[in-house]
């Protein structure tokens, strides 16, 4: 028994399982995420190690180097890229992307397995921290600004930041919370060095007295008549007044010196190492992560909530608000892609409707929607949520998904008009095309299941494209095959005023008089214009098999005209440009480099003068800002620490206009900036604007490893590049990584002199940190406290401003004698690098730049660049020259993708020699394939568009479309020669039996795309330019099924009979 059968024969069973479906679809889209991009594990760990005080140089050999040695043992690592700069090294690798999840995994604890192995850091380095990066993690949801409006102080916002991230911590979603711009409370003993050396101290003396003196020891345990109890000598510090009471040194009989004779105290927050503002306001930023499969909306959603009830609750002079929220560019985004897929829907309804009448396009209509439901069903197995590219999926699938119930019913309706009972029709009508369905069907499933072996970070970022199109198309075959057929026994047309096939339609005059007849019946405007139509298509049958026939006799100049389009479709195509991800984005980061030397307050001073001109611009153009002093984002999208740096991120205000052109907005802030820039040369070293776009890191436009152990080598090789990319028209923001660092003032002991007073290199380093950023020596944590406070031990500022001052400090000698620092040490002034960088732990220097797309490409500068150094190789042969960023990225995306093309076109050559158990006949349907190339070509150059990989991607599916109407086409042919018609007319009968279907199930498609593509229902720079193209293929596609399929045919036709002619002859 069929599906058909089964269905007319079990009515009540369809319904319930029809119904079940519905449901169950609606009840797992209330449960599914909703997000821009899919959350995918980029293959990515980053390694922190945090060594504070340490300069860039000694962290890349004392650090990262060491790191580096053990991890390069670990397999599966395609490359490692490291950074150390002051107090801290970056180690990032990147790992095999073909893994699966447990390789993953094991990969991942190799990793940790070889930091253990790791023996040898400084004892004051901090352990090295693994994190995973996966996109949830990459950049925070939302920002919640605590603000000081009042002037409370820093401890006032600090208190409140820290009871906000420890509550947001528990709402449902969050994976991180992180304060930027905390500092720790802590307690100085601020020194007067005039005073301590009265008594013969130094810095040390008091912080190891300090220390020795705030302890709880055990003291055993002691018994008695009343049982055993726990001895305990205690020393704890209960307040301040403690502290300063703490005896630092015996002076005789009775004469005791304490802290308080010597120095002060004094309570606050730790050293800032930021300074965080928002619009210009002092400011602690607390950044919310999400979770993997938390939809961000509901996360911005439960903070609103939070906040609401926290608010009343914060004092006077303190502001909470959110800011930089993701939520503001998802969730208009995706308003966007539903209202014209909902538009789309509304369209192919009434197209349906107009065509084929009401009742039969609510038949036809309703795989649409079941089709979704039934899909989102599985996407929880297929780890596959609401998000931009499953709606995009979803857009270019919702026209397809009505061409096979197009198809069956039409053949239901033909057997109907050729007199068959109503359930015999249903059932043979449906079952003579139930192959040629599955098997069309089964070719666009075919083209779209190989992308999901696409690899790479781009592949995974749209792999849930062609899950979401297989799986819907798996359930429109259900549905048309299964659902249809009971559907129309209850409620599809009976009698002969729907649509008609083949040749023997009445003429259009006649269909003009019964129009006319039903207009004054009143019988209304929908059919009165379906009357129309169906006039039109007995026109234009008639207009067809008039141009048909000539087309096939003259088939070899026709067949010539057609070459020469898919020449000119081959050269079109080396001439259009590549942007794998469109930028749309809803901030952008303003990045200050100001000289090295300035200190975190200079550069804050300046940044001030760029939050005021931000202030200025319009409402229209800024929302709000927030800032981070002392942090930046470095060219390689690295975060980098140093107090010469800024970063100011800017959030654009979600109207329509700057959602469709968000570039308009950063254009005019980089001009205001630019302006700031020239009239402040002296402060500002660099000063980039930079967009923060949505998708996978696919890096610059121009991105040019050199790579040696020779640093001098390789900048030499950098400032080469530099100067050639500044003669390519279109080349802007030409830069490199190496940055200059700030001045080092090294401590250089003589070992001799330090010897004669049993002084190590540690006792001078330790003397030197202790009086000048100071030495944490205890704890402290007064009874109302819920958290310890450190005790810093330092000397007052006033005596530690110059750097001759920090030779005057003294430090303790084996035999108790005090020693200046200049007495066995020289300070050296020397300048090195703001972050060494290394590759596979050699070191490198990029460049970068980017390109304007109206006069260059990312590819066309790439191979100037190719060609200009092809030579590099042999004039420094240690030298290893990478073109990477935007360049490796799309020619791997490319080549990626193009390699799933030959696999899907084997998968539909073997599905249709199956069908029409022959060689040759499916290369006939697979010459509409490049009609479909032509037109997406066409397309994307008369629109001035260019290559997306999402379009790249639609464009390997696009083969398994428009083949369709084409296998369907060539099975009316088969059919119509096996009963004896001659060749000539069969394809001419069979070509105007399926022009109605043919141009029907194409302009579905076509119709869904055009709200997207027209940006009816709101605009998107992204998907845009993809539905019109993908349409113009499908239009292409639809004139090389009525005209080439035939061509082909009869052309294949004609060489078989000449063949076996021969055969016979030679026989």
């Amino acid at each position: 028994m069929t599906l058909p059968e089964f269905s007319v024969r079990q009515t009540v069973a369809v319904n319930v399982l029809f119904v079940v479906c519905i449901v169950g679809g609606w009840n797992a889209l209330q449960l599914t995420e909703v997000e821009y991009f899919h959350d995918v594990t980029l293959n990515k760990v980053v390694i922190a190690t945090r060594w504070a005080g340490a300069s860039a140089d000694e962290i890349e050999r004392l650090v990262t180097a060491k790191l580096e040695e053990e991890l390069l043992t670990v397999s599966n690592i395609d490359e490692m890229r490291s950074a150390s700069q002051s107090n801290m090294s970056m180690i990032t690798l990147d790992i095999d992307e073909n893994l699966d999840t447990i390789g993953y995994e094991s990969a991942v604890n190799d990793l940790r397995g070889a930091l253990d192995q790791v023996e040898d850091l400084p004892l004051d380095a901090d352990e090295p921290q693994l994190r995973e990066i996966i996109t949830a993690e990459v950049s925070p949801v939302v920002f919640i600004a605590v603000t000081d409006t009042g002037g409370v102080g820093p401890l006032a916002i600090r208190d409140i930041a820290q009871e906000i991230e420890s509550r947001v911590r528990e709402l449902q979603g969050v994976s991180t919370v992180e304060i930027r711009g905390f500092q720790d409370r802590e307690v100085r003993v601020i020194i007067d060095r005039a005073r301590t050396a009265l008594y013969g101290l130094t810095v040390q003396d008091v912080a190891d007295r300090v220390r020795r003196q705030n302890q709880n020891l055990p003291a055993g345990t002691f018994q008695d008549e009343f049982g055993e109890a726990t001895l305990r000598a205690t020393g704890d510090y209960a307040s301040v007044e403690e502290i300063l009471d703490t005896v630092v040194l015996e002076d005789g009989p009775g004469t005791r010196i304490r802290v308080r004779d010597v120095g002060r105290v004094e309570r606050g927050l730790e050293k800032s190492v930021f300074i965080t503002r928002y619009n210009g306001q002092p400011a602690s930023l607390v950044s919310i992560g999400k979770k993997d499969k938390t939809d961000v909306r509901d996360l911005v959603a439960a903070v609103d909530a939070f906040l609401e009830e926290f608010t009343p609750l914060v004092p006077e002079g303190i502001q909470v608000n959110t800011t930089l929220d993701n939520s503001n560019f998802v969730t208009p985004r995706i308003g966007v892609l539903l209202d014209n897929l909902a538009a789309g829907m509304v369209l192919v309804a009434a197209l349906l409707w107009f065509t084929i009448g009401f009742r039969n396009a609510m038949l036809t209509i309703i795989a649409i929607p079941f089709s979704f439901l039934t899909a989102i069903i599985f996407f929880p197995l297929l780890d596959i949520s609401i998000n931009s590219n499953t709606l995009i999926g979803m857009l270019l699938v919702s026209g397809m998904l009505v061409d096979d119930a197009i198809i069956v019913l039409e053949n239901i309706y033909r057997k109907i008009e050729e007199g068959m009972e109503l359930r015999s029709a249903i059932i043979a009508g449906a079952n003579e095309v139930l192959w040629p369905v599955a098997v069309a069907v089964s070719t666009t499933i075919a083209a779209f299941a190989p992308l999901l072996l696409v690899g790479g970070t781009a592949g995974k970022f749209v792999s849930v494209m062609p899950k979401c199109v297989v799986v819907c198309l798996i359930a429109s075959l259900f549905e048309c095959l299964l659902i249809l057929p009971a559907h129309y026994l209850d409620f599809g047309s009976r009698s002969g005023t729907g649509s008609r096939s083949g040749t023997g339609s009445r003429s259009g005059t006649g269909n003009m008089t019964e129009q006319r007849s039903l207009w004054r019946r009143g019988v209304g405007f929908f059919e009165g214009i379906r009357f129309a139509m169906d006039g039109a298509f007995d026109r234009l049958r008639t207009h067809y098999a008039q141009v048909l026939q000539p087309v096939i006799i003259h088939r070899l100049a026709f067949g010539m005209l057609f070459a020469a389009v898919l020449m000119a479709t081959v050269a079109g195509s080396t001439r259009l440009q590549f942007d794998l991800f469109p930028g749309e984005f809803s901030k952008f980061n303003i990045s200050l480099e100001a000289p090295p030397d300035y200190s975190l307050e200079q550069t804050s001073a300046i940044t001030r003068r760029i939050e005021q001109r931000l202030l200025a611009m319009s409402a229209d153009d800024v929302e709000d800002f927030n800032t981070v002093v002392g942090l930046s984002i470095d060219l390689n999208y690295d975060r980098i620490f140093a107090p010469n740096l800024s970063l100011t991120s800017v959030a654009i205000p979600q109207n329509e206009q700057n959602q469709l052109r968000p570039e308009d907005v950063k254009r005019r802030v980089e001009e205001n900036m630019a302006a700031f820039a020239r009239e402040n040369a002296r402060d500002v070293v660099a000063l980039r604007v930079e967009s923060e776009p949505y998708g996978p890191p696919v890096g610059r436009p121009v991105e040019v490893r050199i790579q040696s152990e020779d640093f001098a080598v390789n900048k030499r090789i950098a400032d080469e590049i530099k100067v050639y990319l500044e003669t390519i028209p279109g080349v802007s923001g030409i830069d490199d990584n190496l940055k200059e660092g700030p001045r080092e003032i090294r401590l250089e002991i003589d070992d001799e002199r330090a010897g004669q007073y049993g002084l190590t290199f540690e006792d001078l380093a330790r003397a030197l940190r202790s009086a000048n950023d100071g030495v944490v020596s205890s704890s402290f944590r007064s009874p109302s406290a819920v958290e310890d406070d450190d005790i810093r031990v330092l000397l007052e500022p006033r005596q530690r401003d110059r750097i001759l001052d920090l030779l005057e400090v003294e430090v303790r000698g084996s035999e108790g004698r005090l020693v200046r620092l200049a007495d066995v040490a020289d300070l050296d002034v020397t300048r090195g690098y703001l972050a060494y960088r290394r590759v596979d732990a050699k070191r490198a220097v990029t460049v970068f730049a980017d390109v304007d797309d109206d006069l260059a490409t990312s590819i066309s500068v790439n191979r100037d660049l190719e060609a200009k150094f092809v030579d590099l190789v042999e004039r420094y042969p240690a030298v290893d020259l990478v073109y990477g960023g935007e360049y490796q990225e799309s020619n791997e995306s490319i080549a990626n993708t193009l390699a799933a093309f030959p696999v899907a076109l084997l998968a539909i050559y073997m599905l249709l020699a199956t069908l029409f158990r022959s060689y040759s006949q499916p290369f006939i349907v697979l010459t509409s394939v490049p009609l479909g190339f032509a037109g997406i070509v066409f397309g994307v150059g008369v629109m001035d568009y260019k290559i997306s990989f999402n379009l790249l991607y639609a464009a390997v599916g696009l083969a398994g479309v428009v083949v369709n109407d084409a296998l369907v086409l060539v099975d009316f042919i088969n059919r119509a020669r096996r009963d004896g018609v001659p060749m000539l007319e069969a394809v001419t009968q069979a070509g105007v039996q399926r022009l109605r279907p043919v141009i029907l199930t194409t302009m579905t498609t076509v119709v869904a795309l055009l709200p997207m593509a027209f940006g009816l229902q709101g605009s998107s720079k992204s998907y845009g330019p993809f539905a019109a193209s993908i349409a113009f293929g499908l239009l292409f596609a639809m004139i090389g099924t009525l005209f080439v399929i035939p061509l082909s045919y009869s052309t294949f036709a004609t060489a078989e009979e000449r063949m076996k002619r021969l055969w016979g002859r030679l026989r």
